[in-house]
């Protein structure tokens, strides 16, 4: 990821973040910021009309780090889902509408395996809302399974 022209910045951004005080990184690895208004001051940083875009990027994102490093499993489709779901109309313009509902789907058996009914009927109501009319024919068994779960 650092090696893309696109997020050549990033680490440099991240360590400043660290040295300033505003994220700090877990013994895990992970990096966090030190203060829910910390993040929260950071995430208005963005401007509202570009915020849908923000997610929809952040779970492309996520989806192709997760994927490539074989770390596509249950617990990260939760977040990645989340991420694009807020961008839901940018990737209904780029046709992902399939991958998104199967990734949904995902997401959807995680919560109800953890007895999280309103987040599963959340996660699965989105993917059955991606698949049209005519995906019965070419998605049986993804159609099927989607519905008896939401049952």
């Amino acid at each position: 990821l650092m090696d893309s022209v696109e997020y050549s910045g990033f680490q440099d951004g991240l360590d400043r973040a660290i040295n300033d005080g505003f994220v700090e990184k877990s013994r895990e690895g992970t990096f966090n910021f030190v203060h829910d208004k910390v993040r929260e001051a950071a995430y208005n940083l963005i401007p509202d009309s570009d915020k849908e875009q923000f997610h929809y990027n952040l779970g492309k994102t996520l989806s192709t780090v997760c994927s490539g490093g074989g770390q596509d499993d249950e617990d990260t489709s939760l977040l990645i889902a989340s991420q694009l779901n807020h961008g839901k109309e940018s990737f209904k313009k780029d046709n992902l509408c399939m991958t998104a509902a199967m990734l949904n789907m995902k997401a959807g058996k995680k919560a109800l395996d953890g007895c999280h009914y309103k987040t599963a009927y959340s996660y699965l109501d989105t993917a059955q809302s991606l698949l049209s009319d005519d995906n019965w024919e070419s998605h049986y068994d993804l159609n099927l399974r989607l519905h008896f779960l939401l049952a």
